[in-house]
């Protein structure tokens, strides 16, 4: 199965975890990653690991990012800005009162910063987005 860019192999042989990070070993080198939950139009969805920059998490969804904060948990729910504009693919709707345009992908938050969801977190919401 091929990744989109940003997203890196969830083997162990590639990700390490430490007592409060996860950073992955590539031909570029090591680089931080959070561990989200990944949602593509007409996939099941998947845990994965991602490059933390921008470019990466804007390459990820295709586009500008904006964030979402529709659940009591501490979780963005992170897409295209301009999803419905640009006619990206339906994905799954959220909260019976909108849906969510191309691939989109959920992670914790920590003040102002987007974190790793906690295996808890997965296992809940691979649930609400089979």
């Amino acid at each position: 199965m091929s990744q989109p860019e940003g997203v890196f192999n969830s083997e162990p042989s590639y990700v390490i975890e430490t007592a409060n990070a996860f950073y992955c070993c590539s031909t570029h080198g090591i680089k931080k990653v959070i561990r989200v939950l990944l949602v593509e139009p007409g996939k099941k969805s998947r845990a994965v690991f991602i490059d933390t920059s921008l470019k990466s998490m804007q390459t990820i969804v295709g586009g500008y990012i904006e964030a979402a904060y529709p659940y009591k948990e501490e979780v963005a729910l992170v897409c295209n800005e301009e999803g419905k504009l640009l006619h990206l693919p339906w994905n799954r709707p959220l909260g019976g009162y909108d849906i969510i345009a191309g691939t989109f992908f959920l992670c914790g938050i920590q003040e102002d910063t987007f974190v790793s969801l906690s295996d808890e977190l997965i296992v809940r919401f691979k649930e609400v987005f089979k």
